[in-house]
């Protein structure tokens, strides 16, 4: 990453809540002044006459260094709360792909344990239909490194989250929002990360939950 010596228009538009940041080719990664991401990623594109905005926002729970067995069936448990936002029925989901998973790994059991708080929380609700993103959806990063060249191909993604459900490598949340907007409109990026904060809250709740079901802890 370099430093870009003409400040992104999303930084200005952070102002000071945008800690630091890094420029990556046509990517903005942002550390968010007292958030608890590790950090953000900011992209944008476009969609025929629209633009589309997407942040994904990375959480660590357990990096690849002080990963053990220990945490293993912590991973597993996290990992079958993954969920979606569902536009049509303005509701939080289970993620559809983890029914593919169950395809070589019969034993998941997948959870709404997280949906149903999100769904229940008015505040989150409210900002959800007032946003409208494209798509929002809070999984788990689990992909070996050997299949990561190969996820375009539907087959080998499952193959290698099945893998990773087996002997994961880390704990380490990605949630991601895309919204389309306007050419000429401003992406809503407050909104946006403040909407992500308020994700965070359930999920590190449901994070130090599975901890003690498991009686581990982290550092």
């Amino acid at each position: 990453m370099s430093r870009d010596t003409k400040k992104p228009k999303i930084v200005e538009m952070l102002g000071d809540l945008a800690e630091s940041y890094a420029v990556s080719g046509r990517y903005v990664y942002l550390k968010i002044r007292g958030s608890r991401y590790d950090y953000m990623i900011y992209g944008r594109g476009s969609a025929g006459l629209y633009t589309v905005s997407s942040v994904l926002a990375v959480y660590t729970v357990c990096d690849e260094d002080s990963m053990d067995e220990r945490y293993d069936p912590v991973f597993r448990k996290l990992k079958s709360m993954e969920c979606i936002w569902d536009s049509r029925k303005r509701l939080f989901k289970p993620n559809p792909i983890l029914e593919e998973l169950k395809t070589y790994i019969p034993d998941l059991q997948i959870s709404t344990e997280l949906t149903d708080q999100l769904n229940h929380d008015e505040s989150i609700m409210n900002s959800m239909l007032k946003l409208k993103p494209s798509s929002l959806s809070i999984s788990l990063f689990s992909i070996p490194p050997e299949y990561q060249p190969f996820t375009m191909y539907r087959e080998a993604l499952i193959k290698g989250m099945a893998e990773y459900y087996k002997l994961p490598l880390a704990i380490r949340w990605h949630i991601s929002i895309v919204k389309t907007h306007p050419p000429l409109s401003k992406p809503p990026i407050r909104s946006i990360v403040d909407l992500l904060e308020s994700i965070l809250t359930y999920v590190k709740s449901e994070v130090d939950r599975s901890l003690r079901m498991y009686d581990v802890s982290i550092g």
